[in-house]
């Protein structure tokens, strides 16, 4: 999945609904560039992208995310499995006063 100059604000996820991703549940290859992540909500992990034990190339470049929370861990970005193998890179992006009431307010690898 490709995603260029894209908003995702205030995407809320039931819990139940699914286990996490308030804006995204990648379970492939996911590029994102020069995107922006506000105030998006989920009760498990990840409140603004959910990357499955599936995945296997995890590319962010220039992008932001902020105040996405989550109830349990990952208020940005939360990894499925301790186990995960993906490649996964991270450049130039911001990450800013997301939260977890668990954990790791930006990213956890689970």
């Amino acid at each position: 999945m490709n995603i260029n100059d894209s908003q995702f604000i205030n995407n809320i996820t039931m819990e139940g609904v699914s286990n996490g991703g308030g804006a995204i549940v990648n379970e492939g290859n996911l590029i994102v560039y020069n995107s922006n992540f506000t105030s998006n909500k989920v009760a498990y992990g990840g409140g603004a992208i959910y990357i499955d034990q599936t995945a296997i190339n995890v590319t962010i470049i220039n992008s932001n995310f902020n105040n996405n929370s989550v109830t349990i861990t990952g208020g940005a970005i939360f990894t499925i499995d301790s186990l995960f193998r993906a490649n996964m890179v991270i450049n130039g992006s911001n990450f800013t006063n997301n939260k977890a009431l668990s954990s790791d307010g930006a990213i956890t690898n689970g």
